[in-house]
């Protein structure tokens, strides 16, 4: 119903214990629908909704804290006629005012309570971020099931409403919906119910948070189909949250789930970060032994692997993406005489075609981009721990999905300012840029790097040099960031390092 939305089972009340609100009471059976009850509300501005039981066909209009002088002796309302019922009914002595706040029971006790300027009820492809699971109720990978909020949503409840609802709760992970009842309940992470708790709760049982509901993270399938083949399942695929996922500095791991965590690995290899059916994305570390003992592992390679058919199979191979620190001893000749990324210690490797310069390179298979460029400190993403860089760091160095190409580079950069370490600073170098479309022709120690697929995509930072306060510790290291992510990736079982904390609890430092 336009402005209208499901508010829940019950006929609406105010807050408190005034009781009911101003209201008119049409003759059951005078009006047959929930629409024509929505009409008789419309042409008051006073009039906060309805409700309305489709078993009697019984309709009552609720206004707020008082009804107006069109009411004729205090107990009729003529405006409101109806065929076999000339006049509605007129409480006049209930003083309720405000916004509806609970429902309860008048005469009829499957009545549903309909609240005026409320979201219209969607549908779920309206709310595409949910996705059926089939029956049976939710669970996480582990088997778990999880905390929740219970509303009864009456005669009149959809898994459109449902979901209408809990979309008012973004930490929701999903909801389930009992077709043989219409009740729809919430899901929520271990712990992480709403404070405080809604007033539209189902008054007989509004909230599960026993120590048998430890689900946390995403749904990841439905339980048990034969006891409750009427509870159907819907995952809420916006709640797979990626782009704060990094590896930042020497290394931390910033995970799903709000983990920060390092993770001490060995000189040289590679780690397999996050894996799913289309994605391989490594991971290798450096030691740099000028560094302080426990502080001197750092990123220095970064690989990205897209497969197009759901295996790990090489002749499946999509695209392949490297972003590693080379040996600044083996300076390419290139780099002798022209701009090279990181003043030459930085390379980019596309489908095994390997790149020193910055510039804006296609990926033509999946129609994506690679943009890359010289930067600064000033212009750099803030890493985690990262803490204001000394002018004296700043002298050394100073030397979203849109994957069309009407995007320019420098847009990249423009979009990012949010992010820098210091977006002032960086205004005057980056408008210069713009007036002289010069971006690639930057040299600089530092470097930034954006990876553009319509699958996911990620932000890469290089950094070399001192860490600000200690200039003894030289060390070279990419910070990488996932900016987007598909439905077809989110949807996936993600493992490796980072790809693990979908489904953990937090790590803390």
């Amino acid at each position: 119903i336009d402005n209208y939305g499901i508010w829940a089972k019950g006929m609406c009340e105010p807050a408190g214990s005034v009781g009911y609100y101003p209201m008119v009471q049409i003759a059951p059976g005078a009006i047959t629908s929930k629409e024509a009850c929505a009409g008789l509300c419309d042409p008051y501005d006073d009039c906060l909704g309805f409700s309305f039981s489709d078993s009697i066909k019984e309709c009552i209009v609720h206004f707020d804290g008082y009804i107006d002088t069109q009411v004729n002796d205090g107990s009729t309302y003529p405006e409101i006629n109806t065929p076999g019922n000339p006049a509605g009914m007129c409480y006049s002595n209930f003083v309720g005012s405000g916004p509806i706040s609970k429902t309860g029971t008048f005469t009829s006790a499957d009545a549903v309570c309909f609240e005026r300027g409320s979201l219209t009820p969607g549908t779920l492809n309206a709310a595409a971020h949910y996705d059926s699971k089939g029956a049976g109720g939710c669970v996480d990978i582990s088997g778990e099931a999880y905390d929740y909020i219970a509303i009864d949503l009456g005669s009149f409840g959809t898994p459109e409403i449902c979901a209408e609802k809990c979309d008012l709760h973004s930490n929701n992970v999903g909801f389930e919906f009992d077709t043989n009842s219409n009740r729809c309940k919430c899901l929520f992470s271990d712990g992480e119910t709403p404070v405080p708790l809604p007033a539209y709760l189902d008054p007989y049982e509004p909230i599960a948070s026993a120590a048998a509901q430890i689900g946390t993270g995403e749904v990841q399938g439905n339980g048990n189909s034969v006891l409750d083949p009427f509870i159907i399942c819907y995952k809420n695929s916006a709640s797979t949250i990626v782009n704060n996922l990094a590896v930042n500095g020497d290394p931390l791991f910033m995970g799903f789930q709000g983990q920060v965590f390092k993770f001490d690995g060995r000189d040289g290899a590679w780690y397999a970060n996050v894996a799913s059916k289309n994605l391989q994305w490594n991971l290798r570390f450096g030691k740099f032994d000028s560094c302080p003992k426990k502080e001197n592992m750092f990123v220095t390679g970064t690989a990205i692997t897209i497969f197009r058919q759901e295996t790990f199979d090489k002749n499946n191979i999509v695209h392949s993406i490297v972003v590693e620190v080379v040996d600044e001893d083996t300076l390419p000749i290139d780099c002798q005489s022209e701009v090279c990324l990181g003043n030459g210690t930085l390379k980019i490797s596309i489908d095994g075609n390997d790149i020193m310069q910055p510039g804006d390179y296609p990926l033509a298979n999946v129609g994506g981009r690679v943009v890359a460029y010289n930067t600064y400190a000033a212009c750099s993403r803030k890493w985690y721990d990262y803490e204001k860089v000394s002018d004296t760091v700043d002298a050394i160095f100073s030397t979203a999905r849109e994957l069309g190409s009407e995007k320019v580079p420098v847009d990249y950069v423009i979009e990012s300012r949010g992010e820098m370490v210091d977006a002032a600073q960086c205004e005057g170098w980056l408008n210069d840029r713009i007036v002289k479309n010069d971006l690639f022709d930057q040299g600089g120690y530092w470097s930034t790097v954006h990876i553009r697929t319509p699958l996911i995509s990620f932000h890469v930072e290089y950094r070399q040099g001192g860490n600000g306060k200690d200039m003894s510790c030289d060390f070279n290291s990419l910070d990488a960031w996932i900016t987007d992510a598909s439905d077809k990736i989110t949807g996936q079982e993600w493992k490796g390092v980072l790809g693990e904390t979908r489904y953990g609890q937090p790590f803390t430092l």
